[in-house]
């Protein structure tokens, strides 16, 4: 249980029986990371699914429609492109309102245009 408390074992160096050592409070700090990692996997699958589709559509539409369509497109790529992602989704975030499923969606629409360029060029 990466919340459990032992006093007794504070401070103790990597072993078998803590692979990473224990914390001040005793807790295994191995199954405290393990049991952290699971939002970030969350976090970077759930990006992945949204981002993917979505810079594929609008890259393939790009490069198989042509002239006007690639135009417009890949100009929007372009706007979303030209603002520093970190502080795009940070706005997006904070339009939306505090939560993770709210930094999915904000990390997912300054994600795409990387995909929709190379989709484009691959259509």
């Amino acid at each position: 249980d990466p919340a459990r408390q032992a006093l007794e074992n504070a401070l103790q160096p990597p072993s078998w029986a803590h692979l990473a050592g224990t914390d001040e409070f005793g807790r295994d700090i191995f199954s405290r990371l393990v049991y952290g990692t699971r939002i970030t996997i969350q976090t970077v699958l759930s990006v992945s699914v949204i981002v993917g589709p979505i810079g594929l559509a609008i890259g393939v539409m790009a490069g198989f429609f042509g002239v006007r369509t690639d135009a417009i497109l890949m100009r929007a790529t372009d706007i979303v492109l030209s603002f520093p992602s970190l502080v795009l989704a940070l706005a997006f975030a904070a339009a939306m309102g505090a939560g993770l499923g709210t930094a999915i969606i904000a990390i997912s629409l300054t994600a795409w245009p990387p995909i929709a360029r190379l989709a484009r060029a691959e259509a």
